[in-house]
């Protein structure tokens, strides 16, 4: 759901907060979820809009501060749209490495030909008993092989305090054969093929 305040001061400020609905414990065991969320764009109903300046977040599941984005200073009188990508722009990932939510340390980095990994999931998946071990780290940002996506949400409210999204990353499981994409750590069509579905898992909560 979206929650407002009182109308906007001079200080605008809005929250997007993440929700991960991570799948049932005797399905899968995630050990590790990233992603990144940048170029966040927010629009008013005439037109005007507000791209946050160096907008590079990153969301990790076990980082619980991580999943609230507070954007302030906003030129708006009102909010009817948000627009960002799940990923990271070709500029940034020929820029080499920085710093922040874009240090290699996060473990987001391959190298300067490859860029950063957008969507890093690691776990055991359960088969018949057994544990499966699976990796899928998804990146590239040439051509075809890009797998940054784009994502917009029109709100049911001009003046949020928070936007919620929520992650479904169980349906993102539930739509791949983690059989069969056990481990993938290299840009290529595979990746830009479960970018095309990790896109479609981003929902607004109303």
């Amino acid at each position: 759901m979206l929650t407002s305040s009182t109308i906007w001061g001079q200080n605008n400020t809005v929250n997007i907060k993440f929700n991960i609905v991570a799948p049932p414990s005797d399905a899968a065991e995630i050990t590790v979820f990233r992603f990144y969320i940048s170029n966040v764009i927010l629009h008013n109903s005439t037109g005007d809009s507000y791209k946050e300046k160096f907008s590079y977040h990153l969301v990790d599941i076990d980082k619980e501060n991580s999943k609230l984005i507070t954007i302030d200073s906003i030129p708006l009188n009102s909010i009817e749209s948000i627009h960002y990508a799940i990923g990271t722009d070709s500029i940034i990932n020929v820029s080499g490495a920085l710093d922040g939510d874009l240090d290699p340390i996060n473990g987001m980095y391959w190298a300067w030909h490859s860029g950063y990994i957008n969507f890093k999931l690691e776990g055991l998946n359960f088969i018949d008993g057994k544990k499966h071990p699976f990796e899928l780290h998804i990146g590239g940002y040439s051509a075809e092989n890009a797998t940054v996506r784009y994502q917009t949400h029109d709100l049911n409210q001009p003046i949020p305090d928070t936007i919620y999204i929520e992650v479904k990353l169980n349906d993102f499981i539930q739509q791949i054969d983690l059989e069969k994409n056990a481990s993938l750590l290299i840009p290529g069509k595979e990746a830009a093929e479960l970018a095309n579905i990790y896109k479609h898992i981003f929902t607004l909560v109303e």
